[in-house]
């Protein structure tokens, strides 16, 4: 679903977080048919990297369903991983990233943020020489 008015807001009508209090507002909407992709297949088509440094997913609903369908044990590797709510935190937990705190990001924000196994690891051991 598509609001021309608030484009943030748009999304997949079955997913969008946003579709049941913006179709009881007067807010012009728009169905628009897309093709989409898988996030692998996303990375693919772009040559994407083998180590990728961060991701970010604010998809207003779609987070679960996009990476419920990744492989994390594939040969990309995402070192980062920052998700809208915490929709995600079980298959990201499960995939064995651990959530962390992000420092620079406001308390009261609804992201949340994750780190691989690989950059845990080095963390603790260079905490070790400080």
């Amino acid at each position: 679903m598509s609001y021309p008015d608030a484009r943030p807001r748009s999304g997949i009508r079955e997913l969008n977080k946003n579709e049941r209090a913006w179709a009881t507002a007067s807010t012009k909407r728009e169905v628009t048919v897309k093709e989409t992709v898988t996030l692998a297949d996303l990375l693919a088509q772009h040559d994407a990297p083998d180590v990728i440094q961060y991701l970010c997913l604010d998809v207003e609903g779609a987070e679960r369903t996009i990476l419920g369908s990744f492989d994390f044990k594939q040969r990309r590797t995402i070192l980062a991983i920052s998700v809208e709510g915490s929709s995600c935190d079980d298959l990201l937990l499960a995939a064995g990233y651990r959530r962390v705190r992000n420092p620079f990001a406001p308390k009261l924000r609804f992201d949340r943020y994750f780190i691989h196994p690989a950059v845990d690891v080095v963390r603790r051991a260079a905490s070790q020489y400080r």
